[in-house]
């Protein structure tokens, strides 16, 4: 071939060279090529590392463009999540303005971002809560009453209105994008962004649908941020030196950019108007639009990041573009722009750097390189021709002396110089004594020889012996090529020349087609281990057997060893008919079984247990854990903590109460009566553990039925009797009287009530009764005093017992003016008697009170009652049936102990039957 005569022709010419021609023309050529490739490498390097950095640093940006806004938008969403629970679960009524207005301004409070935060209802009614330009909360309004008027009012404490700061007409909520928008989604959308009247700034925003019990949507609360924040945000970000970001709408309308003071046109005119990016005013914005929707054709068809680079006005720039959106409808996109002029000066710079230095370089390693090849190769030259002399046996070749020690050498050559003349001498000494290591390598391989016959016959003897059977079978048929004396026992046979040369794979293996699966494996994996299979012996019996061995495919035989397992193989069957006779037992026993290893993986179960998991059967458990098996995490999770203690402990549980739903369609939960315990093996070692669990479903529901019935009757013993007294009543059955030295009751009774009863029918009349006496009931609790009775329409109620406090004549006069309200609320009492006739009745009361010692307590065995005795409840009975309409008469008793906190007129002394003249007060009212 040509290329083959043009290589000889260069090897040919390339031996008549010149070593220092070798030496320096190369080295030359070497440095010229590395100084060009380092200048062009640096180039270009320099240029791929701005790529990378532009691209790096592009991708941070976006991505810190991306989670400023996403945590920026988030504020809206989750405060209009908050107001509307709030609605939904009737923390918050929307038709209360006072209540919608403090839950506004305390949400306004809590979030710097929020501007406004307003509630609209579908039948036009709009209220909400922002801030004006200096950050003070304002009331905006337009409801059904204002004829259309939008009012913004100036807050002060307690939600007043202190002045109205702007009014604006024709205000239709309806019509209103931020309201319409979720209304027709019929979920949570965002409005257009638009000009905020108010701040003369960008707003969104966001609105969600509030229904009620039936679904209905019933109104709308929106959020609103301004915009201005993303166009601060912007400029705070370094993006090159001059590179600049902003974000449009699908339309080619500016949302913020990182250079511009607004994206507002303030050109004179009433009302601000939105600045596109053509009408920016900003080349850069500009260009770069136009190149977008030259090369998309439009905004509205970039669907995925992309990052490009761009030739403006003779200048590179690197573009990216970034869709932004989110699950309520924003989409924009996020665009930056970046001169490759930000980062290439000081690269330039650095490579001619690069290539001056290179240069110089080059020039010192030229002249370095001629000197440096003549002092080398002088000496080696040298060495080459007392080498050819050598090679031609002149064994007296020395090099001069001179040359050695004063010629110049460089240590490496002098070294190589004095290796020469030793190794002249070694040689010489070598060939001489050659011959003699002939001599005595022929009597080792004599010696050697002997060696290898005495271990043949050493291995032999093991081999003979040996208690594993050890074979060599022909691979084509399976003929004994060789065998020791346990593989001919093993196999039934007396002597080897009975085996030998004469059984094949059909003689001895029970199954001839084992044989070939065996000797597949072996040729595939040159070897194989451990496989089963059974042999047939010389007299029918057969054997279980395990052969491992290799096939050799030089003699194309396999070789191996065959041990009897006969008696294991027995043993396992045995063992697996206990298992089975085991697993029978098991599968019909009531509970639910199953066991795990040290990994918590289940290594099986009972069927009951199967059932109650919803799988296939006990086997299809293996290898699974309790996370493959229960939807709940959670619960899985405890599981697991549970069974790791009890292994780590080797402390097991016993009769654990647990609670099982049996279905998502299911509302009746399961119950089960679980116990755990550690497996251990014969050292006492815990490898796992076994569970048992028992339905007891039906005895804890009687258990269930129990206590609910226990809790009807401890409720109706309390209806009947103070707590305090039923619990010392339930343990010490029998009579219970307990004195008290101070206590204040009050009766109470409706002023002309049995003329009024004879002429109301007994259901009005009852009906009257209970609501008068459930508020005085309601009162009894609020106030901590215990009711004694009720007597007619006569009222009886104590304070200071059956638990004892300093607080009662107190709490009895907050009730006795609380329940001269009642009654002055349910006045005038009218109630149509037929057709034609209705009854009108003042409702008035007399109250009396007194203070001082009294007996409470139950007697009897039947129709338990808690009941005051002592002279203390007879002058209280006195005080009332003296007393006057709608006035509250109290002993001197009771005055003492209120007369510093309560207003009292004294009445002055009265005729008391059974204590005769006493002095009394009225009670008019807290002081």
């Amino acid at each position: 071939m040509a290329w083959m005569g043009q290589f000889q022709w260069f090897s040919r010419k390339s031996q008549q060279l010149s070593l220092r021609w070798v030496l320096v023309v190369p080295f030359l050529l070497q440095i010229f090529g590395v100084v060009g490739l380092i200048g062009f490498l640096s180039l270009r390097n320099g240029q791929k590392s701005v790529d990378s950095v532009v691209q790096k640093l592009q991708t941070e940006i976006a991505k810190e463009i991306d989670l400023h806004l996403q945590n920026y938008l988030r504020e809206p969403d989750l405060a209009n999540r908050a107001t509307v629970a709030a609605i939904e679960l009737g923390l918050l009524d929307p038709a209360d303005p006072q209540a919608l207005i403090t839950y506004f301004r305390r949400a306004i409070a809590d979030s710097a971002q929020i501007n406004t935060i307003q509630y609209g209802s579908v039948v036009g009614e709009y209220l909400g809560v922002g801030r004006w330009e200096d950050g003070t909360q304002v009331l905006k309004i337009a409801d059904r009453t204002m004829n259309g008027v939008f009012q913004t009012i100036l807050l002060g404490e307690n939600n007043k209105r202190a002045a109205i700061i702007s009014s604006r007409e024709n205000y239709v909520l309806g019509e209103r994008a931020w309201f319409k928008n979720p209304l027709d989604a019929k979920t949570t959308r965002w409005s257009p962004v638009y000009v905020m009247f108010s701040h003369q700034m960008l707003g969104l925003t966001l609105a969600e649908p509030v229904r009620n019990s039936a679904g209905e949507i019933t109104g709308v609360v929106g959020t609103d941020v301004l915009l201005a924040e993303i166009d601060t945000f912007l400029k705070e970000l370094e993006i090159g030196s001059t590179g600049q970001a902003f974000i449009l709408e699908r339309d080619g309308t500016l949302i913020g950019s990182s250079t511009l003071d607004s994206s507002l046109d303030f050109d004179g005119e009433a009302e601000p108007t939105r600045l596109t990016a053509a009408t920016s005013g900003d080349r850069l914005i500009q260009e770069t639009t136009a190149y977008l929707q030259q090369e998309f054709g439009d905004l509205a068809d970039i669907e995925d990041s992309t990052q490009q680079r761009l030739r403006l006005n003779g200048e590179l720039y690197f573009l990216q573009v970034v869709p932004y959106q989110d699950d309520f409808g924003l989409d924009w996109l996020v665009v930056q722009i970046i001169p490759q002029s930000d980062f290439m000066g000081q690269i330039h710079a650095n490579t001619r750097n690069t290539v001056i230095i290179s240069l110089v370089a080059l020039a010192l390693a030229s002249g370095v390189g001629i000197v440096t090849s003549r002092w080398i190769a002088d000496p080696i030259l040298q060495l080459s021709q007392a080498a050819i002399a050598l090679a031609q046996g002149e064994w007296d070749v020395i090099l001069p002396s001179h040359n050695v020690t004063n010629g110049g050498m460089m240590q490496e050559t002098t070294k190589l110089a004095l290796a020469f003349n030793r190794m002249r001498l070694q040689l010489q000494k070598s060939f001489d004594e050659l011959a003699v290591a002939k001599t005595s390598l022929e009597v080792k391989v004599q010696e050697r020889t002997t060696e290898l016959r005495e271990s043949e016959l050493k291995y032999r003897s093991l081999y003979d012996n040996s208690q594993v059977g050890i074979f060599r079978t022909r691979a084509k048929d399976g003929l004994f090529v060789d065998a020791n004396t346990r593989c001919i026992e093993i196999l039934g046979y007396d002597d080897a020349a009975e085996v030998l040369e004469k059984l094949t794979a059909i003689d001895f293996y029970a199954d001839v087609k084992t044989r070939a699966e065996l000797l597949k494996q072996a040729e595939i994996a040159g070897e194989v281990r451990n496989f089963e299979t059974q042999f047939q012996r010389k007299d029918g019996e057969i054997i279980d057997v395990l052969v491992s061995g290799r096939f050799n495919h030089e003699a194309q035989c396999l070789e191996g060893v065959i041990n009897d397992i006969s008696d294991r193989k027995r043993a396992e069957r045995a063992l697996a008919e206990k298992e089975e006779y085991l697993r029978l037992i098991i599968n019909n026993i009531p509970q639910q079984v199953f066991w795990k290893d040290r990994d918590l993986n289940f290594q099986g179960c009972n069927r009951n247990w199967a059932i109650a998991a919803g799988i296939e059967s006990p086997e299809s458990v293996v290898g699974k854990t309790d996370f493959d098996l229960l939807g709940d995490l959670a619960i899985a999770e405890a599981f697991c903590q549970q069974d790791l203690s009890i292994i780590t402990t080797g402390q097991g549980i016993f009769h654990q109460t647990i609670r099982k739903v049996k279905s998502l369609l299911s509302v009746e939960p399961q119950w089960l009566d679980m116990s755990k315990v550690p497996i251990h093996d014969s050292d006492g070692n815990v490898i796992g553990i076994l569970g048992v669990l028992d339905d007891i479903t039906e005895r804890k529901m009687a258990e269930e039925i129990l206590q609910q019935e226990q809790a009807k009757s401890e409720a109706l013993l309390l209806n009947v009797l103070p707590a305090a007294i039923a619990t010392q009543l339930k343990e010490n059955p029998g009579t219970i009287a307990e004195q008290f030295p101070q206590a204040t009751i009050m009766f109470a009774d409706v002023v002309d009530f049995t003329p009024l009863a004879s002429q109301l029918p007994p259901q009005v009349l009852l009906e009257l009764l209970n609501e008068i006496f459930s508020e005085f009931d309601q009162l009894a609790d609020q106030y901590g005093l215990e009711k004694i009775k009720t007597i007619g329409d006569a009222y009886m109620v104590a304070g200071g017992l059956p638990i004892p406090t300093d607080e009662h004549a107190a709490a009895i006069a907050e009730m006795a003016l609380a329940m001269i309200e009642v009654i002055k609320k349910l006045n005038p009492f009218t109630i149509q008697i037929d057709n034609k006739n209705h009854l009108t009745h003042p409702l008035r009361l007399r109250i009396g009170i007194n203070t001082g010692e009294v007996i409470a307590g139950v007697i009897g065995t039947k129709k338990f009652i808690y009941d005051l005795w002592g002279d203390a409840v007879n002058v209280a009975s006195r005080m009332e049936a003296a007393s006057e309409p709608n006035l509250i008469q109290v002993t001197e008793a009771t005055y003492e102990c209120l007369k510093d906190r309560y207003v009292f007129e004294k009445r002055g002394m009265i005729s008391v039957k059974g204590k005769g003249a006493m002095t009394t007060y009225w009670l008019l009212g807290r002081k």
